[in-house]
């Protein structure tokens, strides 16, 4: 069996963070950032194969933090997933305008997001 695929979580609510890490964690290894800032550096620094993202937290705002990782030739090609309580069109709109793969409404489905993770982590990306 293959290496286990690295998730970063980046959400400045810890319940949320140990809810996602506790619903992915028999299928991914579960990287947590609290902020932001930190969530970047994380993305940068290690190797992950997938960003989940709050939209909306103090210090770097999820729009922010997924730009960031889009012109940053080290997080270029990671998939990001948005997760925001914002989940009307326009939102999900804006979500795609700043770089992400795909775009959750909190509360969220269990399965339905690791699906969207094993899809997401399972599509070839480019190296350079």
């Amino acid at each position: 069996m293959g290496q286990r695929k690295r998730v970063l979580v980046v959400d400045d609510d810890e319940d949320v963070r140990r809810s996602l890490r506790r619903t992915l964690e028999d299928e991914f290894t579960v990287l947590l950032a609290e902020d932001g800032l930190k969530g970047y550096e994380k993305a940068a620094a290690e190797r992950v194969d997938l960003v989940i993202l709050d939209f909306k937290m103090p210090k770097l705002d999820g729009r922010t933090v997924s730009a960031m990782l889009r012109q940053d030739p080290r997080t270029k090609d990671i998939p990001i997933i948005i997760l925001s309580v914002m989940a009307s069109h326009d939102d999900k709109i804006e979500g795609k305008l700043v770089g992400a793969d795909d775009y959750v409404g909190k509360p969220f489905d269990a399965e339905d997001l690791k699906k969207r993770v094993r899809r997401l982590v399972s599509t070839p990306r480019s190296e350079d």
